[in-house]
């Protein structure tokens, strides 16, 4: 994809039950910052159809919510003139939402849910769970932004340094992108002065604010408890596992307890 990634020309958001006011109104405000084209994503997942007991009910199920979150789409939207491109497909979400223009589309999720849509229709003798949404960046090659719905007051944002070679470009992108609007950068990582300067570097080119936080020795994986008001947390790659939830905790609040902000993810 070369040394720096694409610029920002569109933005794909998922249109999912109950989490489409959490969503919508952060892709229209990226997109128009960037005056990249808007695109909403209403999917069927068709494994959720297709493991449950009763297959025409639950798809029927899945399809009326999935009509009931376009209607809210609809109604935040108003009369305002937004150009929407919206597609409607049924599949599997991994191979309809999958990417390889690095940086020029950005995928907009919430940081739960998924496409069934909350149906929880009984699904026996199967192993099945609506848990792929941190699999999403792999497969769309490119940033995912993971919202809260949060309001961002300072904007102060988590670069968290693991020593990943595409760190540094992705950062340039999400500045160069406006994902936050005059951002306050918080770096935790190693002490590394080369990697420090680098990154130090991209902030200053573009005019934003940035500190060093050393991770304590050992805990580089780690981030601080008192950095938990932070806006947004900005990582090279998904958390593993790649579950939303695991042993009762959620993903987000494994990165950081009590954590209500966004999550960028660069992808590889």
């Amino acid at each position: 994809a070369g040394q720096w990634l694409n610029n920002l020309t569109e933005v794909k958001f998922a249109v999912i039950f109950g989490e489409v006011k959490t969503v919508f109104p952060k892709a229209i405000e990226i997109a128009k910052r960037n005056r990249a084209h808007l695109s909403a994503q209403v999917i069927i997942d068709r494994a959720a159809v297709d493991s449950a007991r009763d297959c025409e009910q639950t798809r029927a199920d899945i399809r009326s919510r999935a009509a009931q979150a376009m209607s809210e789409l609809e109604e935040i939207k108003g009369k305002r003139k937004l150009k929407i491109g919206i597609s409607y497909e049924e599949g599997h979400p991994e191979e309809l939402l999958a990417c390889e223009d690095h940086g020029a589309c950005l995928l907009v999720l919430p940081r739960e849910g998924w496409f069934h849509h909350g149906n929880d229709d009984p699904r026996p003798d199967t192993s099945w769970a609506p848990d792929g949404l941190l699999r999403l960046p792999s497969v769309h090659q490119g940033p995912v932004l993971f919202t809260s719905g949060h309001a961002a007051r300072r904007s102060k944002v988590i670069v968290h340094d693991c020593g990943e070679p595409h760190l540094a470009k992705g950062l340039d992108w999400a500045l160069r992108a406006q994902i936050w609007r005059s951002p306050e950068l918080i770096v935790v990582g190693e002490h590394d002065e080369e990697r420090m300067a680098k990154l130090e570097s991209i902030a200053t080119d573009h005019e934003v604010g940035s500190q060093f936080l050393a991770a304590a020795p050992g805990q580089e994986s780690l981030l601080p408890a008192s950095l938990a008001d932070a806006d947004a947390i900005i990582l090279a790659r998904a958390p593993r596992p790649l579950r939303t939830r695991w042993y009762g905790h959620a993903w987000y609040d494994r990165l950081l307890p009590g954590f209500q902000g966004d999550v960028l993810i660069l992808g590889d």
